[in-house]
């Protein structure tokens, strides 16, 4: 019962993710401002027609702590 809970939830957490139509990857520390938050990851899946908007320039714009 337990396991069937689990693949469930699982499931339900995977039905939000959205993988564009011509997928690439990009891997390395980027960042891209949204707001005024700026989000960084080592890892971006994004569409290869719209190019990645996530720059090394923009992890500057991290506050220090």
């Amino acid at each position: 019962m337990k396991t069937f809970v689990t693949l469930i939830l699982a499931s339900i957490l995977l039905v939000g993710c959205a993988v564009p139509k011509n997928p690439t990857l990009a891997w390395g520390k980027r960042c891209t401002v949204s707001g005024e938050q700026v989000v960084w990851s080592h890892l971006w899946v994004y569409d290869r027609e719209k190019g990645l908007d996530a720059t090394k320039e923009n992890c500057k714009l991290i506050a220090e702590k």
